[in-house]
Order: structure tokens, then sequence, then C-alpha cells
């Protein structure tokens, strides 16, 4: 992949960190609802492959563990409404 890399697909090959370094906007130095839904919509279309899944409450729980704090609030209860 060359160029720009778009936020759910640096999610999904661990490369948030990296992307975000340039990111001025604050509120964008975090991940959010709409950057998981998009990164989850890759996945299921087979579109990429990663270490994190959607599927299943431990693959969350490893997404959740491994960016923390770069999640919105909301976007950490998004991860896990439906083990709720």
């Amino acid at each position: 992949m060359t160029g720009v890399i778009s936020g759910p697909v640096a999610i999904l090959t661990d490369q948030w960190q990296r992307i975000m370094a340039d990111e001025d906007l604050a509120y964008r130095q975090q991940i959010t609802i709409d950057d998981l839904q998009f990164a989850k919509a890759l996945l299921a279309s087979e579109t990429l492959t990663s270490q994190f899944e959607f599927d299943h409450y431990a693959g969350v729980q490893r997404l959740r563990q491994h960016y923390g704090s770069q999640l919105t609030s909301s976007a950490q209860h998004w991860l896990v409404q439906k083990y709720l």
C-alpha cells in the first residue's frame, strides 16, 4: 500500500499511532465508532485481514486492550454492546 492510509486500515494493520502522529485535530486522534464500523466492513468484505476480530468477544476484548484510551468512550461501548 502506498500513499495515505485511512483510519480504518491503520486500525486493522496496527498503524494507528503512526498516522495519528501527523493529525492536528485532537478529536481525530482517537478511534471513533465510524472508524470501527468501516474497519469491520473491510474485514467482512475480505478486503483486508487483521489480527483484530469483531465477530466474538475475545476478539473485541483484544482490540480494546490493544488500543485502550485511543478508543473514544462511545467506541469502547459500541465494541461490547452486543455482549452486554
